[in-house]
């Protein structure tokens, strides 16, 4: 990977969202060039975590390519991070072209044509070109997943934080989807239940059960033992 950038680290945190502990002494750190994988059961604190390393939720310790997430403007974080967020219908009719095409609001590339050839260029990567001129609340959940990944294809931050990306995708769409999100220039951070992208695309797995770490380390040394103690009772 060329990019030097692409480093993500969270120092021991915890989250306690109204009057409920989320997150208890989680940390986590991906390198450039990582598919860091977090999974565990439902209500675990996967998304959770994924919320904090984008800075939605405020944490102390946690840095980004070197540099405090919370010394860091609106703009300035979307050129460090994007993020891919679980489906939301949009409720309107701004075509798909357009909703893309706000992923370079804070570009400096003021040649339009430029622009709109990276648009349709992001639009292709991910088979939704003939899509481009469609309303977005005239597309299918899984359409939708796929505008929201071109709109972080072109965004070309260093790192991706993507939630269940192939949550609503058919087998060859989710499979599509994870390949669009890790072999890119960038990091990548996918929380998910799909334990066979997993192993197909990952490079390193955070475990998490009941808001603590169980297990985080290079996908190759998670063993069926560590799985059952975060999935089975």
């Amino acid at each position: 990977m060329s990019n030097p950038t692409g480093h993500i680290a969270l120092e021991p945190t915890n989250v306690v969202l109204n009057g409920r502990a989320i997150l208890n002494e989680v940390s986590f750190e991906a390198n450039a060039g990582d598919v860091h994988c977090v999974i565990g059961p439902n209500g675990s604190g996967k998304s959770t975590l994924l919320r904090v390393l984008a800075g939605d939720i405020p944490a102390e310790k946690l840095t980004v390519d070197g540099i405090s997430m919370k010394q860091l403007s609106t703009s300035e974080r979307a050129r460090h991070r994007s993020v891919l967020r679980p489906t939301i219908r949009p409720d309107f009719p701004y075509s798909v072209f357009d909703v893309v095409s706000w992923a370079l609001l804070g570009s400096k590339d003021s040649d339009q044509n430029a622009v709109s050839r990276r648009v349709q260029e992001a639009l292709s990567q991910v088979g939704i070109a003939d899509l481009a001129q469609r309303p977005v609340n005239r597309l299918s959940t899984g359409q939708i997943t796929k505008v929201n990944i071109a709109s972080v294809v072109l965004q070309k931050a260093g790192i991706v934080l993507a939630d269940e990306p192939e949550a609503a995708l058919d087998p060859v769409a989710r499979v599509e989807a994870w390949s669009h999100l890790t072999t890119g220039d960038f990091t990548t951070v996918i929380a998910t239940h799909s334990l066979d992208l997993v192993q197909e695309f990952g490079t390193r797995v955070t475990a998490i059960k009941n808001g603590r770490i169980q297990f985080s380390g290079p996908l190759a040394q998670l063993t069926i033992s560590d799985l059952s103690s975060v999935y089975l009772p």
